[in-house]
């Protein structure tokens, strides 16, 4: 979103501030910079890496082997 839909967002929904509540521009686009950045989806982790994903399938493999030789 550019600066100027940010200030034209503003503009369209100026009746919604109250007259006490005073912005400049600058202002403004970084409030409305840090709600959409607050609202922003949450990063997902990172995938394993193709190693740590057979190393986990291998320990669980053993980890399965042992609890069958214990029965």
């Amino acid at each position: 979103m550019t600066d100027q839909e940010i200030i034209s967002i503003m503009y369209d929904h100026a009746n919604a501030f109250s007259s006490c509540i005073q912005f400049t521009e600058k202002g403004l686009i970084d409030f409305a910079r840090a709600i959409l950045k607050a609202n922003a989806p949450a990063q997902a982790e990172p995938a394993k890496s193709c190693y740590e994903q057979k190393l986990q399938a291998v320990i669980y493999l053993a980890d399965e082997l042992n609890k069958s030789w214990r029965e």
